[in-house]
């Protein structure tokens, strides 16, 4: 009986470590945010984000100035996997049923000649 106990502690211990290194090293899956019309997945050093005025999507990595920077040829492995999150942690079915919000700002830019 006592070995059983000494194991359950064990394994309880080891739990327990492998929890708090989790939690101090911030990974808590990916973060998926707006910053105005824009939606955005964060999963360590990757970053997606889905412009829904544009209907365009870019993969960028963090440098280790901590400088977002588009990748030139973005995995689609990676861009796939981040869209899934977007997509499930936003409720929508697909890109195209995301409302095109943001749309009369870029049509006045157009409008003024800056784009």
């Amino acid at each position: 009986m006592s070995k059983k106990i000494l194991l359950l502690a064990g394994a309880a211990a080891l739990l327990a470590a492998a929890g708090a290194a989790f939690l101090a090293s911030g990974s808590s899956g990916p973060r998926v945010f707006r910053e105005d019309y824009l939606y955005s997945v964060v999963r360590g050093d990757l970053r997606y984000d889905f412009d829904p005025a544009w209907r365009n999507e870019t993969l960028s990595r963090r440098g280790e100035d901590g400088i977002w920077r588009p990748l030139e040829k973005p995995d689609p492995a990676a861009m796939d996997e981040l869209r899934a999150v977007l997509l499930r942690e936003g409720k929508f079915e697909s890109l195209e049923k995301i409302p095109e919000e943001g749309k009369e700002e870029r049509d006045s830019l157009k409008g003024l000649g800056y784009l």
